[in-house]
C-alpha cells in the first residue's frame, strides 16, 4: 500500500511539474521586425527629425505593441492581417553627445512614447532641487539619466538612478520637481 502511495505521489509531481510549466509558456515576441527606412511612412521620418534634432536614426522597427495606462500590451500577431501595414514604428538613434533615443510613432507620426539615455547630464535645477530637499538629499546621483516623453502632449519626465552605500533607488520626477509614482 506504502508503494501504491509513493508511486502516485510521484507521478502527481511530476503531472503538477508539467502543467506548471506549461501555464508559464506565454507568447511575448521578443524579437522587432527591422525594417528598411523606405517602408516607413514619410509623415513618421518627418516627425522624427522635428522631435530629435540631435542625432540620426540607426535602424528602424515596426512595433507590435498597444501603450495602456500601465505599459505595453502585445497586439495579438494572428489579429492582423498580413498585408496591413504596422500601426506603430520604433526608432532607434544615436544621438551626437553620445546618448541614444527609443522612440515610437504612430503611423500617423504622432508621439507615443519616447526614451532618451542622457549621459553625463546636470538635471534641470528644479529637479535638483526637489531632490536636495528630499529624503534622498545625502543620496549620490547616477552620471547617467533617462528622459521620458509621452504622448503628444510631449509630457516629459526623468528616470534618475540613486545609490547610498549598498542601497540603490530610481526615482521618477516631472519637469517640476514632482515625484512620481513608478511609471
Amino acid at each position: 500500500m506504502k508503494k501504491l502511495m509513493l508511486a502516485g505521489m510521484i507521478v502527481l509531481a511530476f503531472t503538477l511539474q508539467a502543467f506548471a510549466q506549461q501555464e508559464m509558456k506565454v507568447q511575448v515576441p521578443m524579437e522587432k521586425l527591422v525594417i528598411d527606412q523606405s517602408q516607413v511612412p514619410q509623415v513618421v521620418k518627418t516627425a522624427v527629425r522635428k522631435d530629435v534634432a540631435d542625432g540620426q536614426p540607426v535602424q528602424w522597427h515596426t512595433f507590435p505593441y498597444v501603450f495602456k495606462k500601465y505599459g505595453w500590451n502585445v497586439i495579438n500577431p494572428k489579429l492582423v492581417k498580413k498585408d496591413k501595414k504596422p500601426d506603430q514604428y520604433e526608432v532607434y538613434i544615436k544621438t551626437n553627445h553620445g546618448g541614444r533615443i527609443d522612440a515610437v510613432y504612430g503611423k500617423d507620426g504622432n508621439l507615443v512614447r519616447m526614451r532618451e539615455v542622457l549621459k553625463n547630464i546636470e538635471l534641470p535645477i528644479k529637479i535638483d532641487d526637489a531632490i536636495a530637499k528630499s529624503q534622498y538629499k545625502d543620496w549620490n546621483i547616477s552620471k547617467d539619466k533617462e528622459l521620458i516623453t509621452v504622448g503628444g502632449e510631449h509630457v516629459k519626465h526623468y528616470v534618475v538612478k540613486l545609490s547610498k552605500g549598498d542601497q540603490h533607488k530610481t526615482l521618477f520626477i516631472d519637469e517640476k520637481g514632482n515625484f512620481l509614482p513608478h511609471v
